[in-house]
């Protein structure tokens, strides 16, 4: 398997859950975690903290894109590493109920044990992931995702666009192309990435990709070109 194919075997529930099941496994065996000795002391990270850390793992694989933080009058609050709107976080929380509930069994006894076997139940799909999450609850975020991902190109392509914009963009100082080591700076990605990019060892939806696409296709640079270090004199 290359690093640009896609998972098409997996949905995105799939995804989540086993997400879920690892954050879980690594808590229990050894994370940030509260005195298992305390009766209930494990609910409270199964209601928020390891959903949080779910969804940052979602959205910093790029399997979602980044939630938009609550519009004036909803109510939202903090959810893993971003502020959402409540009704995105019942969504997102739908979505991994399943492995939800069942850690809230295990957790009300403090059981690590059972914890784990019910996790690992449900990844591998012996418990059928939930699809009212998918289906009716805010559809609209999964509309956001699909709206999000762009589609793969091929090396030509990427190369045809990269000369696209050295022919139509020009060092502000300097007034000539731009050199492939200032384009990775506004960028802000490495050279070696930029030539993985080009060979498509990297894929456009990965971040390193978003930003090379936000240069090339929109000239929205990660780092201003005002700022760009000065050329070496020869």
């Amino acid at each position: 398997m290359r690093a640009t194919d896609t998972l098409a075997h997996a949905t995105l529930a799939d995804s989540l859950n086993a997400a879920c099941f690892i954050i879980a496994d690594t808590i229990l065996k050894g994370g940030p975690r509260p005195a298992l000795k305390i009766p209930g002391a494990l609910i409270g990270y199964v209601d928020d903290y390891i959903p949080g850390q779910v969804l940052n793992l979602a959205v910093y694989a790029g399997w979602l894109p980044k939630p938009s933080e609550p519009e004036q009058g909803h109510n939202g609050g903090p959810f893993g590493h971003f502020i959402v709107d409540q009704r995105y976080k019942d969504w997102f929380i739908g979505l991994i109920e399943q492995s939800l509930s069942n850690l809230r069994a295990s957790a009300s006894n403090d059981d690590d044990l059972g914890v784990i076997l019910a996790l690992r139940e449900n990844v591998k799909g012996e418990i059928a992931a939930p699809t009212d999450a998918n289906e009716t609850v805010m559809p609209e975020w999964g509309e956001a995702f699909k709206a999000g991902r762009v589609p793969e190109t091929s090396a030509a392509e990427r190369k045809a666009l990269e000369k696209k914009f050295l022919d139509t963009h020009k060092h502000l100082v300097y007034e000539v192309a731009y050199l492939i080591k200032e384009l990775c700076w506004m960028a802000y990605v490495h050279p070696k990435q930029w030539e993985r990019w080009r060979r498509c060892k990297i894929a456009n939806n990965s971040l390193p990709g978003k930003h090379i696409l936000d240069l090339l296709e929109r000239n929205i640079p990660v780092r201003s070109p005002q700022k760009l270090p000065q050329r070496e004199r020869e």
